[in-house]
């Protein structure tokens, strides 16, 4: 083979996932679904997860993994009975891509209490209604 028929591929910065997708929506956690973008001529060393809450137009950083090969990613450590959407970054040798388009807004699930109530009052309203009222801890 003559160096001029040899193809040098050189790794450059990757292209962002799309057409993100949430599903199993829980209190804390998501599963994030995305077509990867362009590798860059090498793998996907980090995958990096923002979100945004409430409506609010800042991002936070949420979730870092390395899984070179990902279509779909587990985002733990979200707020409960909170709205959020999220976006991700690829990052491979070159360097970082920039962020995809953000997924819908969801709604994450309430979280159990994490105490049982403590201060527990039950008052009768009528012959067939009670009032319960309770702190939780």
């Amino acid at each position: 083979m003559l160096a001029s028929d040899m193809i040098v591929l050189c790794s450059v910065i990757p292209r962002p996932p799309t057409s993100l997708a949430v599903t199993d929506v829980e209190a804390t956690r998501v599963r994030l679904q995305f077509i990867p973008g362009f590798s860059g001529h090498t793998y996907i060393s980090w995958w990096f997860v923002e979100a945004q809450k409430d409506y609010v137009d800042s991002w936070s950083s949420v979730y870092n993994v390395s899984a070179r090969d990902a279509v779909s990613l587990i985002v733990e450590n979200l707020q409960p009975d909170t709205a959020h959407r999220l976006r991700v970054t690829a990052v491979n040798i070159a360097g970082q891509s920039s962020p995809s388009q953000p997924s819908a807004w969801f709604n994450t699930l309430q979280a159990i209490p994490s105490n049982p109530p403590t201060r527990l009052i039950v008052r009768p309203v009528s012959h067939t209604a009670l009032h319960v009222q309770w702190l939780v801890g």
